[in-house]
């Protein structure tokens, strides 16, 4: 059986308009160049976009990501995070390039992508039925290995003022995913930084904003000047895996012109 490369994207926060800016970054043009070098450097079986796919929740904001997306040579599978509206998009990404299926089988792999979003909330919460849906994907598929991706943290990552908008019910999370050993790594988004942590037979890891950056371990919110980027994965049909992050050096919007909201 062969290897496949998995790409993880997040936290893209496209806007309706095109020169929209995420402190400082306009989140359009350093997408664009963060795919052309992904798609530059690996030849990709897939992509992940892990959630915030856009910022001001639109339908042009929807178009304006999946023109982007369908262009590349690879199927990709969204998933919404807090900045997401879901049902919008169902209604906009769900085609047959870019799609919001829940459930991917690469050779040995499955891959599941789960929903945390909450109306109003920046934090996370899987849903019963999610929980419900994850169990039985497990229990159907025992004999191949399995990466989970969803967009809130599921761990502390050492920042306050981030750790208290994470995933609201991480023991529920981690007990279903105890039960199968076969579950190798576990990626999200939403922190804007790079996090690594192993816990038993799985890697924790969250992928870099195509957009701006935070910088890590503080208190407060605070910027963060390394360039934006994505995750690489390669998976081996023994069960393990290679990862890197991959930065790219983009042009800054004007320092004077910055959007609200994380």
């Amino acid at each position: 059986m062969s290897s496949y490369k998995l790409i993880q994207i997040s936290d893209t926060h496209i806007f309706s308009d095109p020169d929209g800016t995420m402190f400082g970054v306009n989140s359009r043009r350093s997408l664009e160049q963060v795919l052309a070098h992904a798609t530059r450097h690996h030849a990709i079986d897939c992509l992940l976009a892990t959630g915030d796919l856009i910022h001001d929740d639109s339908p042009d904001a929807y178009r304006r990501l999946k023109e982007l997306l369908a262009a590349l040579d690879a199927p990709v599978y969204c998933l919404p995070g807090n900045h997401d509206d879901p049902a919008l998009m169902q209604q906009i990404l769900n085609g047959p390039l870019v799609t919001c299926r829940k459930s991917i089988v690469l050779g040995a792999w499955k891959i599941l992508l789960l929903d945390t979003h909450v109306v109003s909330s920046d934090g996370g919460r899987l849903s019963p039925g999610e929980l419900d849906f994850l169990e039985r994907e497990l229990a159907n598929n025992a004999t191949l290995h399995v990466v989970v991706a969803l967009h809130h943290p599921p761990v502390r990552i050492g920042s306050p003022w981030m750790d208290a908008m994470g995933l609201a019910n991480t023991k529920e999370f981690f007990e279903v995913l105890d039960r199968y050993p076969k579950v190798r790594g576990v990626l999200f988004g939403h922190i804007h930084q790079v996090f690594e942590q192993r816990r038993g037979n799985m890697q924790l890891l969250s992928a870099p904003s195509t957009s701006a950056q935070f910088m890590p371990a503080t208190e407060v919110h605070m910027d963060d000047p390394v360039p934006p980027g994505y995750r690489w994965v390669t998976l081996h049909p023994d069960g393990s895996f290679d990862t890197g992050i991959d930065r790219i050096e983009v042009l800054m919007a004007d320092a004077g012109s910055r959007s609200a909201g994380i």
